[in-house]
């Protein structure tokens, strides 16, 4: 199986120059409309095979491992 996946960073978005784009705001939202992350959470939520909470959890879950990964990177180990 193969995927052509089209993505869209919703951070900061910058040229090569560092210049940040200028009139990117509704380019930012109509992409965060169509995140797949944030459908297929209201999706699994909605069809109740997990709750916003267990989600929230995993998220958080993540978000520690990240960055103890990230401190243990930065210490050279």
């Amino acid at each position: 199986m193969f995927l052509d996946c089209i993505t869209f960073r919703l951070g900061l978005y910058s040229s090569h120059f560092g210049e940040v784009r200028q009139g990117i705001e509704p380019d930012l939202a109509e992409a965060e409309r169509r995140d797949p992350l944030k459908r297929m959470a209201e999706w699994l939520i909605e069809h109740c095979a997990v709750s916003a909470q267990d989600l929230e959890k995993v998220r958080q879950e993540e978000e520690q491992r990240i960055e103890k990964t990230f401190e243990s990177k930065s210490r050279g180990k």
